[in-house]
């Protein structure tokens, strides 16, 4: 299958990222769910946040900072690049966020960033809210092995690809939001362990 060639380095980059390289991810060519009709304008979103820092004091390298983007989605950068675009949506009182896997072109010189990271654009990862407060989002990824279970265990099974790092699903996002809202609730489908983004101690600090 041609979808082989493309392994989702996105995957890989976003997991080290999370610090869970034990992890196979899933990530879509479409969206989760439809982001037009599902997404949440959520402000609480709006600023840095820290990942697995309790103390909500990260580096800059390390701090990803949420500010708006088209309509009610929200674009995250990470060191001043553009890195993903995230919509929070709710599926059967459920929150989840989608991840979009995005980059920076070069606006000078310099080599391009799209090239530099080097992978698929545009794919998109799933994970599930487990507590959210003002200032701060605990949630779960999407894990490939029992979800291959899944597919391949339902009476009309959705095309995907595998991949060394996880598998792409090839469904559109109507189709993933059914699936999600029929299984989404199954807590094996989920990583154990639950990841955790702290607003930043400035941002606090200051009301935001």
């Amino acid at each position: 299958m041609k979808l082989q060639r493309l392994v989702p380095i996105a995957v890989a980059a976003f997991a080290a990222f999370l610090c869970v390289s034990c992890i196979d991810l899933v990530v879509s060519l479409d969206p989760w769910f439809d982001v037009d009709d599902s997404a949440i304008a959520d402000p609480r979103l709006a600023g840095s946040w820290c990942l697995d820092d309790e103390d909500g004091d990260c580096s800059r390298d390390e701090r990803m900072q949420f500010v708006p983007g088209p309509e009610e989605s929200w674009n995250v950068l990470i060191n001043g690049k553009l890195r993903y675009r995230v919509w929070l949506g709710e599926i059967d009182k459920v929150r989840y966020l989608n991840w979009m896997f995005l980059c920076e072109p070069s606006r000078g010189t310099a080599d391009d960033d799209c090239r530099e990271l080097d992978f698929p654009l545009g794919s998109h990862l799933l994970t599930r809210i487990t507590l959210q407060e003002d200032d701060r989002i605990e949630f779960r990824l999407l894990e490939a092995e029992p979800f291959v279970d899944l597919l391949e265990d339902r009476g009309q099974p959705l095309e995907y690809g595998k991949a060394e790092t996880g598998l792409v699903v090839l469904a559109d996002s109507e189709a993933l939001r059914e699936l999600v809202f029929a299984h989404g609730g199954q807590y094996e489908l989920w990583s154990e362990e639950t990841m955790e983004m702290t607003r930043l101690r400035a941002d606090r600090a200051a009301g935001r």
